[in-house]
């Protein structure tokens, strides 16, 4: 199944079936519109089209994708995770069955199967790119890049089954693309976030929650913000995840464990790094590249989605400062968490 089709799935199978089970309580309903997290759908026809929700009715819109979120933005993003992770918990709870189960057609991988010719050519040409971008990056030096880029070479050989359903931890329906395209914001008059949106499920897998929560930071912030708030975060989102459970006479501790959350938050963190280095040097891409390769010459398109991507994300990283700061913030983050701190002092 392709990605649409499986997106027009969740809405006219999976959606309906698990969105009545989390009923918000009226001052939240006069907050926010009804369809606030997760816009309506009108029609789907497989592999042909669906018409959703328009929410910039509703005062949603898109934010800059190469501003990182501030706490702000978290905040909002991780109390409508919370809740929208809890309708997996509440059906599984309430009908005494699994969700991957009974919609196993929508809870496949799509992005990076672990079988498939044509996705394992897209990830091998992403390993490629982002080897290149390591020597390129600035705050190692040439031992460290080669130690990193073998780290990577690892770490991918893995990388698609670790997008497989957990066997330790409690999975739900994830999201598994929330970057600031798929997320739209309402403020106040303020200028204040108050609500969001999510938006293009196509990516959505059956994954811990803890795989929606760090993928997002990576995608999404700075790692200032990732190591300064991610307990804060931590605690909004099972705040959030508990209230909903709680609507349903249901409790969170019973359900899914703060500990269990922590410890996937832990199991998870590496591998939600290379994730998010993975995926961001495609997701900042500025518009003037993105119609170089999708719209005016769409014959090198093939190659540097499938082949590899090195001349696509090169040209950005030199040529645009937020994509290389993005970029180095990514993979010295990632060098990091395998091998510690860099000693001060050493040839940066």
């Amino acid at each position: 199944m392709g990605s649409f089709k499986k997106e027009v799935d969740l809405y006219t199978t999976v959606f309906p079936e698990i969105m009545p089970h989390v009923s918000e309580t009226k001052q939240h309903q006069q907050q926010q519109s009804k369809h606030a997290y997760v816009p309506q759908c009108f029609l789907g026809l497989e592999d042909e089209i669906i018409v959703l929700e328009d929410m910039a009715y509703s005062g949603f819109r898109m934010t800059n994708k190469f501003a990182p979120f501030d706490y702000e933005h978290c905040v909002v993003l991780m109390r409508t995770l919370g809740r929208f992770h809890a309708k997996s918990l509440i059906y599984e709870t309430l009908e005494k069955r699994s969700l991957h189960d009974d919609f196993a057609h929508c809870m496949h991988e799509t992005l990076w199967p672990v079988k498939g010719k044509r996705s394992t050519s897209m990830f091998d040409a992403a390993v490629k790119g982002l080897l290149a971008l390591v020597d390129l990056m600035e705050g190692l030096n040439d031992e460290q890049k080669c130690i990193l880029k073998g780290s990577i070479e690892t770490l991918s050989r893995d990388h698609a089954k670790n997008l497989l359903p957990s066997r330790r931890f409690k999975n739900v329906l994830c999201h598994g693309d929330l970057w600031a395209n798929n997320i739209l914001y309402k403020y106040d008059d303020a200028g204040k976030p108050t609500a969001c949106c999510l938006i293009d499920f196509q990516l959505a897998r059956y994954n811990p929650p803890a795989h929606d929560i760090l993928c997002f930071l990576q995608f999404s912030t700075s790692r200032t913000l990732r190591q300064e708030r991610l307990a804060d975060l931590l605690d909004v989102y099972y705040g959030s995840l508990s209230s909903s459970l709680a609507e349903r006479s249901l409790e969170a501790g019973d359900i899914f464990p703060r500990t269990e959350l922590d410890d996937s938050v832990e199991e998870l963190g590496l591998m939600c790094k290379m994730h998010g280095a993975l995926n961001i040097p495609i997701m900042l891409l500025e518009a003037a590249t993105v119609s170089k390769y999708f719209v005016d010459e769409p014959q090198q398109l093939e190659r540097v989605l499938y082949v590899d991507r090195t001349p696509l994300v090169t040209v950005q990283f030199e040529e645009s400062p937020l994509y290389r700061e993005r970029m180095c913030d990514a993979l010295l983050e990632l060098y990091d968490e395998l091998y510690g701190r860099r000693s001060e002092g050493k040839d940066q």
